[in-house]
């Protein structure tokens, strides 16, 4: 009688061993497969953060080209504004040569008859 209560004691013991071991086994494979989830989504993920560098890179270039475009306007614009200048004077000169061009040709008075014959005596 006491065998056959250790008997069925250790069948029972085995079928709940069995029932623990499928329940950890199937424990363990959704492990495995939430543990796959897991890592396919963690590499989407690294694949989004190296195109938001790639992103911020491109966004820094950006700014130091504008930064860059901003200067090279600046300085064309002051390359203009100092020939507008240059040019202002230069057309001051022409006008004044130009005037002066004028007076040179413009015939002088002719002398009275008189003020010659006064300077030949």
């Amino acid at each position: 009688l006491n065998a056959e209560k250790l008997n069925k004691s250790l069948v029972e013991n085995i079928e709940i061993t069995w029932v623990d071991l499928r329940l950890a086994m199937k424990t363990g494979k959704d492990c495995s497969s939430l543990l796959e989830m897991k890592s396919a989504n963690m590499a989407d993920k690294d694949q989004k953060l190296a195109n938001l560098e790639a992103m911020c890179f491109s966004l820094a270039e950006k700014s130091q080209m504008e930064e860059q475009l901003n200067q090279l306007q600046a300085q064309v614009d002051q390359a203009n504004g100092e020939k507008d200048v240059l040019e202002s004077e230069k057309n001051k000169h022409a006008n004044e040569i130009e005037a002066a061009i004028e007076q040179e040709e413009v015939p002088k008075e002719e002398p009275k008859v008189s003020e010659v014959e006064e300077n030949h005596a």
